[in-house]
């Protein structure tokens, strides 16, 4: 199910959906936990594209492994199929710090409400250092070999 699309590694295809999600999340995630007009209306309808971008990087995960599979192992690409599972992982962190910012709201320039911007701040920009790194292992496995061997004139 997730190896090809029209001919196409999928993983390819969900890529590149998934490093504009990613910062476009954390962006909203922490502008909904310090903008209290935003706050008040879309505390939620940001915990629910936190649960779209999770999902989206766990598919994007498993058409990894499934063109992995395909292609085979090689130092680069371990090293960027490890990075990319742990990336799972920092959009389930960002997706729990929307909850608790969703959940502690309402309440006025409370220390929890400031305490869940903090750490949605924190957890955000750890997950875009991570998107970053694993993008940029990915880009160096497919990519650098094949520029060493090219001209800039082609």
């Amino acid at each position: 199910m997730l190896d090809t699309f029209r001919g196409l590694p999928t993983h390819v295809l969900l890529l590149h959906a998934t490093v504009v999600l990613v910062p476009v999340t954390c962006l909203v995630t922490v502008l909904v936990a310090f903008w209290p007009r935003v706050r008040s209306i879309g505390a939620w309808p940001v915990v629910g594209l936190n649960v779209v971008t999770a999902g989206l990087v766990w598919l994007t995960a498993m058409a990894g492994a499934r063109l992995e599979a395909r292609i085979g192992v090689n130092p680069q690409i371990a090293r960027h199929s490890g990075l990319g599972l742990q990336l799972r992982w920092f959009a389930v962190a960002l997706l729990v710090t929307s909850v608790l910012v969703a959940l502690v709201r309402t309440r006025r320039g409370g220390p929890m409400r400031l305490g869940a911007g903090v750490l949605a701040t924190v957890v955000a920009l750890a997950t875009l250092v991570w998107v970053f790194r694993v993008g940029e292992s990915g880009a160096t496995a497919v990519w650098k070999a094949v520029i060493a061997n090219t001209t800039a004139g082609g």
